[in-house]
Parts: C-alpha cells; structure tokens; sequence
C-alpha cells in the first residue's frame, strides 16, 4: 500500500491560499451588498477588493453572520497553511535529510553496497542517477526516485522488515526537494556503516 504523503497535500494547501474568488457581502442589517475578494483580516477589521479594483476597509461587525464566519474561517485556514509553509521552507540538507538518509537508507547505499546503483552517503553520491534514473530532481519530487520508492512505485524502499520512516520524515525529505534540494552542510555528513571483511 503506499504511503500517502502530506508534503504532496501541500501544493493543494498552497492553492487555497491564494485571494478568493470575488463574492456577495452583505452588511449586518442587510441594507448594503457588494461583490469583493476578501484581502486580509486583522485587529477586527477586514479588507475587501472590489472588481472595480477599490479596496476597503470594514470592522467585521458591520458584516451579516454568515459573512463573519466566512472570514474567521478563511483566516484560520490561512494561518495554518502558512505554518506548514514555514515548516516546509525551513528543511535543512545537513540537519534534517542526511539524517533520515543515515537512519533509512545508508546501509545499503553506500560507496561499498550500491544497490540499484545508488549511493546516499554525500551530497554529490545522492545526485548522481543510478540504474532507474535520478533518486533526487530539484523542486520535483515526483520525478524523484526517493520519493516514488518511499511511496511504493515499484520496489517499496525500505524494504520490509527494516526500520520505517514516519509520514512526518518523508514529508520533510519531500519540501526539501520541492524548495530545490539544495546542500547547507559544511562536511560528509553521516558515514556508512562499516562492512565486515571475510575471514581468510
């Protein structure tokens, strides 16, 4: 089954944060309409713009109940979308991808065990293409081998019976690459683990 991933519920999230679509207004005591996109809502006070490209200014109160709870509704949804853009924006190489790399990842893709043809141990090994194609595009994760094996395109990575990454982790693997998968570390991050030499 595969995993569903917040960070691509996102770009959806995103959407909905741009203005509103233009809509009915009606005053408290029903007396006055306008048609107007909703701009912003602050201190009590909500901003309005109107098609003819006027802009105004209006305390929530005078607004009908349903319009009251139109815009405390709409300023909510805004509120929480722009933490989760924070959060995204805020993903780090060295703090939090080679991290997950190391945990999930690292022992099988190394410079001494690359299956698939893929090493994660550098940043330089994790551009690379491997034997399907690049584990990593900049600002798209679906076209992104890491993200489609986390997902369960075609061989579910990692395998069965190894340690499972969170929801959450993909998630931050996923902004990571979205915001253009870019190297903060200043050194070679984790290293693999050690492989044991045969006895002679």
């Amino acid at each position: 089954m595969k995993r569903l991933l917040p960070a691509a519920v996102l770009g959806l999230l995103i959407a909905t944060a741009l203005p509103a679509s233009a809509r009915k207004w009606t005053s408290d005591d029903g007396r006055f309409t306008t048609e107007a996109k909703l701009l912003g809502y602050a201190d009590g006070k909500v901003k309005l713009k109107k098609d003819s490209g006027e802009t105004v200014t209006i305390s929530i109160e005078r607004l009908s109940e349903a319009d009251r709870r139109y815009v405390v509704l709409v300023s909510r949804s805004r509120k929480r979308i722009a933490a989760k853009m924070d959060t995204a924006s805020n993903v780090s190489f060295a703090m939090d991808v080679q991290a997950f790399l190391g945990n999930y990842c690292m022992k099988c893709h190394n410079p001494q065990e690359p299956k698939g043809g893929y090493d994660v141990t550098t940043y330089a090994a994790l551009k690379r293409a491997g034997n399907k194609g690049a584990l990593i595009v900049a600002g798209k994760p679906a076209e992104s081998r890491l993200i489609l094996a986390l997902q369960g395109e075609g061989e579910i990575m990692p395998p069965a019976g190894s340690a499972q990454p969170t929801e959450e982790e993909i998630a931050k693997v996923s902004a990571w690459i979205t915001a253009g998968a870019q190297d903060d570390s200043l050194g070679p991050g984790p290293q693999p683990p050690p492989v044991a030499k045969p006895r002679k």
